[in-house]
């Protein structure tokens, strides 16, 4: 699971101003395509910081039926029917759920205090009582086995955060599972980043031969000294509950290249360690930054400290088996080549890319949000490169792509929610033959010119197919060789 610091609270209201602010254009989000169809309600097992934050832009612009807020009628009109209902959530920690239903109540004014609680996964699929459609999993990324392969058996469309789990065997069973019911559910996985406009802006250029055949990349995802500070604060340092940072926190940017490549690695090598976040690395205090000699008056500690975590320890004598930084080097099945950095302390932070084509090449930045590409003819007529800058003017880690998530979620609800509860469970219960009905009634109506249904960007097949590379870059590392993945592809037909 990605993680980010707590978000600001929202606005949509001025206590000190009792006039409601003015509606936004109605273009902000998706409205349900209908007012007949039913609420969907959805199940949540994980709330961390993550999946809260997810939460909060889900419900904070779709809160529906007894959750539907009054900031949301103010905001888009008395008419407005949200389409998602919170009917359950699971975690193992109390604590997460009260911290996370206090977040939502401030950021989405969502009051979720009867909704139904559970601290095992088995319990809460186990309630007949319970009206649910999906299933959104944010919990340990060791966890996602259990938690996918439940939802499934159930008859539950899947939403899971990345990364799909932390091993080849736990990837490949859930993998099993979601095929079973193939045609029927849905399984989106969390690769927030495929949303960003950045990358499609960049996915558009590939595919517009703008820069010719693409030979090579360098791509980067340095985090910033206060991210590093905060992962080695909580369970992402440890690699039984994560799996490699590598997998834990590069699965984003493994996909990226997937996708702008459009081909897998055929072969890869790497590099890395612990070599930061160590005793000896400790910042000291300077006299003039703290007479006392205290570690707590000490800025730079501070800063490492600035991200809210779990546990009040230090980031660098905290016990810890992950890496912070580390170098691949993967060559791709279509012979592009690719470099990629990551290291979890640094002043400079960066999510970059330089890809060279045989006809030009294009560099930017995910953070600052810009990019610039300019054709080898160009270049020999002395003309300007072409630059592109983030349309909202923002700059975060994800790049605008954490709404737009979201409401790709919304729409794929909305247009794949059945007409009734009972008409729910017969789905459920069906067999094969009605996947396959429903296979081909979709393709009949593409074929009649209708649109298809609205279907995940990143899907289950694809956290499966970063997660294998990301865990054969790990491989790589720990066994110092390189890594033919072509037999693992061949192994699961891919």
């Amino acid at each position: 699971m990605g993680a980010s610091p707590s978000a600001p609270a929202r606005k949509d209201v001025n206590d000190d101003n009792p006039t409601p602010p003015p509606a936004p254009a109605r273009t902000r989000v998706y409205q349900r395509s209908s007012t007949e169809t039913p609420v969907v309600g959805v199940a949540v097992i994980g709330l961390g910081q993550r999946m809260t934050s997810l939460l909060a832009l889900l419900m904070g612009q779709h809160a529906g039926g007894t959750q539907c807020t009054p900031v949301l009628k103010r905001m888009y009109g008395e008419d407005w029917h949200g389409l998602v209902e919170i009917r359950a959530v699971c975690d193992e920690s109390d604590v997460a759920i009260n911290n996370s239903f206090s977040r939502l109540s401030l950021y989405a004014d969502l009051d979720l205090g009867s909704v139904p609680r559970f601290t095992s996964h088995e319990e809460m699929f186990a309630d007949t009582s319970l009206d649910f459609e999906w299933v959104l999993i944010g919990s340990k990324n060791y966890l996602h086995r259990d938690h996918c392969i439940a939802a499934f058996k159930h008859g539950k469309h899947v939403f899971c955060e990345k990364p799909l789990a932390t091993t080849i065997e736990d990837c490949l069973a859930i993998r099993e599972a979601e095929r079973e019911h193939k045609g029927r559910l849905l399984f989106a996985t969390g690769f927030v980043l495929r949303h960003a406009p950045f990358y499609c802006k960049i996915k558009e250029l590939i595919e517009s031969q703008v820069l010719g055949t693409l030979i090579s990349v360098e791509a980067t995802e340095t985090l910033s000294a206060a991210h590093g500070g905060y992962i080695m604060r909580n369970w992402r340092r440890h690699r039984a509950e994560t799996g490699p940072h590598i997998l834990e926190k590069c699965c984003h940017d493994i996909d990226i290249l997937n996708w702008l490549i459009d081909s897998l690695p055929s072969r890869v090598a790497s590099f890395g360690g612990l070599n930061v976040f160590i005793p000896q690395n400790k910042p000291q205090p300077l006299p003039s930054d703290d007479p006392s000699n205290s570690s707590n008056n000490n800025p730079v500690m501070r800063h490492y400290k600035s991200w809210g975590a779990w546990e009040a320890i230090d980031p660098f004598e905290s016990d810890k088996d992950t890496e912070d930084n580390q170098v691949a080097i993967m060559e791709y099945r279509n012979n592009v080549r690719v470099t990629f950095h990551t290291n979890c302390n640094t002043a400079l932070p960066e999510r970059s890319l330089l890809i060279c084509g045989t006809k030009g090449t294009l560099k930017g930045d995910l953070i600052k949000g810009d990019l610039t590409w300019q054709t080898i003819a160009d270049a020999a007529r002395g003309k300007e490169p072409s630059l592109w800058v983030r349309p909202d003017g923002k700059h975060d880690m994800h790049g605008g792509g954490d709404s737009i998530i979201i409401e790709d979620l919304v729409r794929c609800m909305d247009h794949h929610t059945s007409s009734a509860p009972e008409n729910r469970k017969k789905e459920a219960d069906a067999g094969a033959d009605d996947a396959a009905d429903a296979a081909d009634a979709a393709d009949a109506s593409e074929e009649k010119g209708n649109l298809p249904l609205p279907v995940p960007k990143a899907t289950g097949e694809e956290g499966f197919r970063s997660a294998v590379v990301c865990l054969a870059i790990d491989q790589a590392r720990l066994q110092s060789t390189v890594v033919d993945l072509e037999p693992i592809w061949k192994l699961f037909n891919v």
